[in-house]
């Protein structure tokens, strides 16, 4: 089921709905911002004038309680850089599997999860993924910036979500940082955003989590770079 960010986005402070694109199969939230109504209409990011395609949808009903409810530790958490057919593989490592979970709600977000790395592999063109699930207790990024990436893909499976700024308004966040007063918008929970980075970014920031409590659970696809792990490797 999807839920449109029109009506499912939460807003600090009052923003004008955007106008809608004259195509039917998505929307313009801003000039260069389009919102998918389907996982392949996140293909938009190739365009160059897109510097942000998202595609808010919902998951199986038990699967955000289920996910609510797990200790921090049975979380899954870890990096790697794989090939795109390796990473069924890889991604069973990381969440504690030989092979395909077979729990249907963990099954389900491995699931996900390999859908995903495949779309991110074909929007960037990137027949390698640096992959990261994050089990996240702090702050991450609580600065506004933009990506120093060409390409990024995220996801927030649990807790709260990232915070992004409309572009009319993103050089006075980059300016005021934390006396920022100005529209903040919310992605949804599981909305799958492509960023672009660089000066085509959207200037956004992670949550502010520290002393709720909360533990965010993040899925951040990037391509190939310095910063990336060694390749990963089948035993």
């Amino acid at each position: 089921m999807q839920q449109s960010l029109a009506t499912g986005l939460s807003e600090e402070r009052h923003v004008a709905n955007p106008p809608a694109m004259n195509d039917a199969s998505d929307r313009r939230l801003d000039d260069t911002i389009i919102e998918a109504t389907s996982l392949n209409g996140l293909k938009a990011a190739k365009r160059s004038s897109c510097s942000l395609a998202l595609y808010p949808r919902e998951m199986s009903p038990d699967l955000p309680a289920w996910l609510d409810g797990l200790p921090d530790e049975d979380l899954p958490n870890g990096r790697v850089l794989v090939r795109v057919g390796d990473a069924p593989a890889a991604l069973a490592e990381i969440f504690g599997t030989s092979s395909r979970p077979k729990d249907d709600l963990l099954r389900e977000l491995y699931d996900d999860m390999i859908e995903l790395i495949d779309l991110f592999s074909s929007v960037a063109d990137s027949p390698e993924v640096d992959v990261r699930v994050e089990r996240i207790r702090h702050d991450a990024c609580k600065k506004f910036h933009r990506d120093h990436v060409r390409m990024r893909l995220i996801c927030c499976y649990r807790g709260p979500t990232t915070v992004w700024v409309p572009a009319s308004h993103a050089d006075e966040a980059l300016d005021l940082q934390q006396d920022y007063q100005g529209p903040l918008r919310h992605f949804p929970r599981f909305a799958v955003s492509i960023f672009k980075g660089h000066q085509q970014g959207v200037v956004h920031r992670s949550p502010q989590i520290v002393g709720s409590g909360e533990t965010r659970l993040l899925l951040c696809l990037n391509e190939r770079s310095a910063a990336s792990p060694p390749l990963w490797h089948p035993l």
